[in-house]
């Protein structure tokens, strides 16, 4: 992209996309106007060139100024006025970082993209989307009948394909947190358990003296809280330092998302405590004078 009036190398252009859309195109989307107009049936091939920039751009262009009324060019050779500020959408993957945008209204558009890609119509419905196919199939081929048609899909399947692969990643990192979840729990039942069998005269004269049940209960339960804890606090801070790398498989979400790290480690100290609560009430129901005899 070349702004008017600043001439530099081409290398040294900002870069970005561009889309030749109708005036229904960011209603129809749903892409909110940040400043200024969309584009109107006025603005046709005898009237001012115009164009609209999404945020990114307005940012990477216009850092310190007002991008409403400046000129701007894209691959064409004429310069349009910027007449709008949009919302950031991504238009290549989920996930990557907001692209800089140049849209020119469809009626105007001088890019040549046409010859080359094609065009997309986009079509928002309160009906089943694919109960409206046909019909529109059939009103494309009634109005240009040269014009071949392909790829026809929801948005909720593309957006599916896009994030296949996040999904997969997604799934098989939770089946095997899910194992180790279940691995740990067995191993705090096995610990908690040798621990009870260890102390099993202790716990006897306790009884004996005159201890609650419900405090051997509430004792060894502790002790297995005091383990998750341990081991929440330790998975937290290697889960922080690898917020990076997470990041690449999220979209939406911070990695260090805090109401992520409160559920799981609320699930983590619930599992805790279920794995320790056989123990717990083997210990409760130990009989003193059969501990004692033991020993």
């Amino acid at each position: 992209m070349e702004i008017a009036g600043r001439p530099v190398e081409p290398h040294e252009r900002p870069g970005g996309l561009s889309r030749s859309v109708l005036p229904d195109y960011f209603r129809t989307m749903g892409i909110g106007l940040v400043r200024g107009r969309v584009f109107t049936p006025t603005d046709g091939p005898g009237a001012p060139l115009v164009a609209v920039i999404n945020e990114a751009a307005a940012q990477l262009m216009f850092p310190d100024e007002d991008p409403i009324g400046q000129s701007v060019r894209f691959i064409s050779r004429d310069f349009h006025t910027i007449v709008g500020i949009m919302a950031n959408v991504q238009p290549v993957r989920l996930g990557l970082q907001d692209r800089p945008m140049l849209y020119a209204p469809f009626t105007q558009a001088r890019f040549g993209h046409f010859q080359n890609w094609g065009m997309s119509f986009v079509i928002k419905t309160e009906r089943d989307p694919n109960l409206v196919v046909e019909s529109v199939r059939a009103a494309i081929a009634e109005a240009a009948p040269q014009i071949p048609q392909y790829q026809w899909a929801t948005m909720d399947e593309m957006v599916r394909q896009d994030v296949a692969g996040q999904r997969f990643v997604a799934t098989l990192i939770g089946s095997l947190a899910f194992i180790a979840l279940f691995l740990a729990a067995i191993g705090v039942t096995g610990v908690l358990s040798y621990l009870v069998s260890q102390r099993t005269a202790e716990i006897g004269v306790r009884v004996a003296l005159g201890a609650q049940r419900t405090s051997v209960l509430t004792h060894v339960l502790g002790h297995g809280a005091s383990l998750a804890l341990m081991g929440i606090g330790i998975g937290a801070i290697a889960s922080a330092g690898l917020s990076r790398l997470r990041g690449t498989m999220l979209f939406g979400t911070s990695p260090l998302d805090p109401v992520t790290y409160v559920v799981v480690a609320a699930i983590i100290a619930t599992a805790a405590v279920g794995a320790s609560l056989a123990p717990a009430l083997r210990a409760m129901r130990i009989d003193p004078l059969a501990a004692l005899r033991a020993e």
